[in-house]
């Protein structure tokens, strides 16, 4: 009986004891932010491309420090025109084509790409 009854005790307290123990404390004081240090630095700022520096799929940038920055792309962006590069502009203008169709064209590039602006027309 009275290892029933102990048993009995032992397990409603540690019942208790695993309802009691999540229950969250109450804390006092307040978060520490580290200041930046002068490895993470804000990067310079970019001013503006260079232009006698491009190439077919490279951008030079000038930054405020007066370092430069390349990005360097997988496929061109720019194209030769009149012998100097040229940045292309692949957004789509309305336009027409010869046959006097309203179409959608790229607006700058060393090809011309056109969509028919309605399905109805002889060529897409």
């Amino acid at each position: 009986m009275f290892l029933y009854r102990f048993r009995k005790l032992t397990a409603a307290f540690l019942c208790l004891a695993l309802l009691l123990l999540p229950i969250p404390e109450k804390v006092s004081g307040e978060e520490v932010q580290e200041p930046p240090s002068r490895h993470q630095a804000a990067a310079p700022k970019i001013l503006g491309e260079v232009v006698d520096k491009r190439e077919r799929n490279v951008k030079h940038f000038l930054r405020e420090d007066w370092t430069t920055l390349a990005a360097v792309h997988p496929d061109a962006v720019h194209f030769e025109e009149q012998g100097k590069l040229v940045e292309m502009d692949n957004r789509l203008e309305s336009g027409t084509d010869e046959q006097g169709t309203l179409v959608l064209q790229n607006r700058k590039n060393a090809f011309q790409v056109r969509f028919a602006k309605t399905s109805q027309a002889a060529k897409l």
